[in-house]
């Protein structure tokens, strides 16, 4: 998705962050945003949100030597959520429909994000999706492609939420036939999301079918959307992969519509739950199912 006004704020507000992650510094900080404006300023608003937002968050190292900013977050949170982990799989395990749930708790798990710049609360959020129905539920498609798929690519978001994407893959492996199983991650630091580091550290990496794969800052390099398109079922995290992806044929996008922008776009409310097979019909098609079905 190109950026929206309402995006450039935002921006700013994530670069403030990271800032204030990277340095105490207050001259330093100030320096960072009196750049951050002139790129934004220099910048042409009709590219993509997340290419500015690697741009500007490019600034916070340069100018402080800190290449990561969330580090010590982005441990916290895949610990946090490790030592849930043996109750989310008790969860999964006693449910009557254990790849309805494990997506669930996916989808759960897509709500810590601070590039978000809301606060969130992982228990509470887990309790309200596995309590009530999701927003979108393609849960029957997804089963029938996984049923004869042999390899998936599943795009991952954040760390802490990778911990639950590490349980909905095992529960894949256990339900399903898939010899190969590619789990994308971010080449470079981005806000929090998850690098190859924290798949090693969850314990992604050594389940026996998985491959971690580094992706550029661009998602919409040709040779990426082309890998995509080979793989028998692709599944997408998180807001940032469906703002890129979006109108790619044949993915799985599973998210909490976090911001005001996209869940504009999409045509559904803030908060929305999606486990959605989406298209460029995306808007149309899932609207209709959330509407219809509304009492």
């Amino acid at each position: 998705m190109k950026i929206h006004l309402e995006c450039i704020p935002c921006i700013q507000k994530q670069v403030l962050q990271a800032a204030r992650l990277a340095t105490e510094d207050v001259t330093i900080q100030k320096q960072i945003l009196r750049e951050t404006l002139q790129t934004i300023h220099n910048s042409e608003w009709n590219t993509r949100t997340i290419l500015l937002a690697y741009e500007t968050q490019a600034i916070v190292s340069r100018l402080t030597g800190n290449t990561d900013p969330y580090s010590e977050l982005k441990n916290k949170y895949n610990q946090i959520v490790l030592d849930l982990y043996p109750d989310l799989k008790k969860i999964v395990k006693s449910s009557d429909d254990l790849l309805l749930t494990a997506c669930k708790l996916a989808i759960a798990g897509n709500i810590i994000d601070f590039g978000a710049l809301k606060p969130f609360d992982v228990t509470k959020t887990i309790s309200q999706i596995l309590e009530s129905s999701l927003t979108i539920n393609h849960i029957n498609t997804l089963r029938q492609h996984l049923t004869t798929a042999d390899s998936l690519i599943y795009l991952a978001d954040n760390t802490g939420e990778i911990v639950f994407d590490k349980l909905l893959i095992e529960t894949i492996l256990h339900e399903f036939n898939l010899t190969r199983i590619i789990f994308v991650v971010k080449k470079d630091p981005i806000l929090n999301d998850a690098m190859k580091t924290d798949a090693e550290d969850v314990g992604i990496s050594s389940i026996p079918q998985i491959e971690v794969y580094e992706v550029e800052k661009d998602r919409r390099d040709p040779k990426f959307l082309s890998f995509l398109q080979e793989t028998d079922v692709v599944i997408s995290k998180g807001q940032a992969n469906f703002e890129d992806l979006h109108d790619i044929e044949n993915i799985f996008f599973l998210l909490i519509l976090k911001c005001e922008v996209i869940s504009k776009e999409v045509g559904l409310p803030e908060g929305s739950t999606l486990l959605s097979f989406g298209s460029n019909k995306f808007v149309s098609e899932n609207i209709a199912d959330f509407y219809l079905s509304r009492p």
